[in-house]
C-alpha cells in the first residue's frame, strides 16, 4: 500500500472515527451513521463519501448480506505500519 493512500484514508477524524467502529463489527452506512452519534456529520451523504474514500484507499471493502440483503462495510486492514525510509505503508490484511 502506498503511504499516500493510507495517510490520506487516516487524515479524516471522521474517518478514524469510522474505521474503530468497523474495527469492532461490520456495519451499514445508518448504523455508522447512528453509531457515532454528536460525534456524526451534519449530513448523512458525509458518511458515504467518508466511506468511498477509505474504499478507495484499501482500508475497508463493502458487500451486501446474503441475509437482509442489505450493503455492509467492513475493515480490511487491523494493522499498519509506515515505513518512513521507503515511504511505504504495510498493513496486516484482514
Amino acid at each position: 500500500m502506498k503511504i499516500d493512500k493510507a495517510v490520506y484514508g487516516l487524515n479524516s477524524k471522521i474517518r478514524r472515527n469510522i474505521l474503530v467502529l468497523l474495527s469492532k463489527r461490520d456495519m451499514t452506512p445508518i448504523q455508522i451513521y447512528r453509531a457515532l452519534g454528536d460525534k456524526a456529520p451534519k449530513y448523512r451523504q458525509s458518511i458515504n463519501k467518508a466511506l468511498y474514500i477509505l474504499q478507495k484507499c484499501g482500508l475497508v471493502a463493502k458487500y451486501v448480506s446474503s441475509n437482509d440483503r442489505k450493503l455492509y462495510y467492513k475493515i480490511t486492514v487491523k494493522d499498519i505500519t509506515i515505513n518512513l525510509e521507503n515511504m511505504e505503508a504495510k498493513g496486516r490484511w484482514v
